[in-house]
């Protein structure tokens, strides 16, 4: 019996072996061919879905940046695929030009001359703003006391818009060669609006992006999962407002340019940003563009932001420079303009000075240098102003016309500041011109209205007699009439904190 089994056993075929390869190779074609088949009808059906390019395109592509130019009222600004706008290299916005490297300062010098200690001011528009800027006061005044083995060099890398996530990585891309002894960092207003788009590191041009994931992407497969993940993690509208730089990622920014700086060898100094905002006393703009939620909203959440900007000095044992606390022990009026955000150039000044003061803490300045800078006589003109102030008085009572002839304008204009007023600069930059505007009795503006030059310079506490001719009104009645000197794309004189000055105007049938 068991003979019989034994010669049946041996005389059965042997089993097939398994062919794992051609199995496993099966598997994947018929996984390709699923996924192909779900890529093709996905693409027929049309579907299509993206977290960030679609919007990104709308939001900061090239009409973004028309949009951007056309309220600049020049063409300021072009395209960037790392930072999504930058300043236009050659353009002029005022005296100032933009250089190789987008920013509005003379051309750098790379490697850095020996004896050169470099200061690099990264900021927004508060650091931009000019045209006599805080960076290139700073350059001034510590050129008087260059040595021959060392002289002082301050850059301007601010830009306007620009938020935390910006200003890292112009730092970490752009400015890697610049050879910076002491980088200041003074950001936090562009970071706290809100957006009703993406925030900022969420916008497809802020990523340098592997030629294999941009395919991926393209995947609509992909996108498919993409859009199950973002529905089960979704955003609600009824939480925190979305800002462009979020307080989490606005303290990682900060201490990322801190670490970037140090590794560089730089001594990193943080600055907060002084606002002059209370309840009421915020500009309707910032609710109107939608910058902000509320007026208690924005003042609270500036407060936030600059908070974090000392708990990041505290928390990595760098220097700060509260600008915030300084202002607020002085007439802030005076130092920000009616923004209630930007220094005034009596603000710039004194961001100057107080980052002078701070190097002469830190032991960057010497002690006897500093003094000397104390003890300096420093003169203003209307180029680059510090108290800009005027009286201006009508003479012969409010002016009076008729309709369909010409207006007779005759008035005393007195400097009461500590700047000298010029009368003839090229381009107008700092040049004192008087503006006038009409508005009706209740107080609504109506029109523009010729003004005049001045025939001099006027130094402080001097005066002169102006007189010219408005162009006709067509329309009989009561107007109020304002007369309001201006600094030629510095700044309107009532935004520093001078007086307005009005009239009543009266035009006869």
């Amino acid at each position: 019996m068991q003979n019989h089994e034994s010669a049946a056993s041996q005389s059965a075929p042997p089993l097939p072996r398994r062919r794992w390869g051609r199995e496993a190779l099966f598997v994947l074609v018929a996984v390709f061919l699923a996924f192909g088949v779900l890529e093709l009808l996905l693409r027929l059906a049309g579907f299509r879905y993206s977290t960030v390019p679609i919007l990104a395109d709308a939001r900061w592509g090239e009409e973004n940046v028309n949009v951007m130019n056309r309220e600049a009222k020049q063409d300021l600004f072009e395209r960037d695929d790392l930072l999504f706008w930058r300043m236009k290299p050659g353009h002029q916005p005022d005296f100032r030009r933009v250089n190789e490297l987008g920013l509005l300062n003379g051309p750098i010098e790379i490697p850095k001359p020996a004896g050169v200690y470099r200061i690099l001011c990264l900021g927004d528009s508060c650091t931009a703003m000019g045209p006599v800027d805080y960076p290139m006061i700073l350059h001034r005044r510590l050129s008087a006391v260059a040595r021959p083995d060392r002289r002082f060099e301050v850059i301007n890398a601010g830009v306007y818009a620009y938020t935390s996530l910006q200003g890292l990585r112009l730092f970490r891309e752009r400015l890697a060669n610049v050879e910076a002894d002491l980088v200041t960092i003074y950001y936090g207003w562009n970071d706290h609006y809100t957006t009703v788009g993406y925030p900022d590191k969420m916008l497809a041009s802020c990523e340098q992006v592997q030629p294999a994931v941009a395919l991926l992407r393209q995947m609509r497969f992909f996108q498919l999962v993409q859009q199950i993940v973002g529905a089960a993690r979704s955003y609600r509208p009824s939480d925190t407002p979305r800002v462009r730089v979020s307080p989490d990622d606005y303290r990682a920014n900060l201490e990322a340019m801190v670490e970037l700086a140090r590794a560089r060898g730089a001594l990193p100094l943080l600055l907060t940003a002084p606002s002059n905002h209370t309840p009421g006393n915020v500009p309707a703009f910032f609710l109107e563009r939608k910058m902000a939620e509320s007026e208690e909203a924005l003042i609270a959440r500036h407060r936030q932001y600059n908070q974090i900007a000392r708990e990041v000095a505290a928390g990595c044992n760098a220097p700060l420079l509260d600008l915030d606390a300084a202002f607020d022990q002085r007439n802030k009026s005076e130092l920000i303009l009616r923004d209630g955000v930007h220094p005034t150039p009596a603000g710039r000044h004194l961001i100057a000075q107080l980052i002078m003061d701070k190097m002469a803490d830190l032991g960057i300045l010497a002690a006897d240098d500093h003094a000397r800078l104390a003890t300096l006589k420093v003169t203003y003109d209307s180029f680059n102003p510090n108290r800009l102030r005027s009286h201006i008085e009508f003479l012969n009572g409010p002016p009076r016309g008729r309709v369909g002839l010409p207006v007779p304008m005759n008035i005393r204009l007195t400097n009461t500041g500590d700047t000298l007023w010029l009368a003839k600069q090229e381009g107008q930059v700092g040049q004192v011109i008087l503006g006038v505007s009409v508005y009706d009795k209740e107080g609504r503006h109506l029109f523009e209205k010729e003004g005049s030059e001045i025939p001099r310079d006027v130094p402080p506490g001097d005066g002169l007699e102006l007189h010219w001719m408005l162009s006709p009104f067509t329309a009989a009645g009561q107007y109020i009439l304002e007369v309001k000197p201006v600094a030629g794309f510095v700044c309107w004189f009532h935004e520093t904190g001078d007086a307005r000055t009005t009239t009543t105007l009266t035009i006869e049938p």
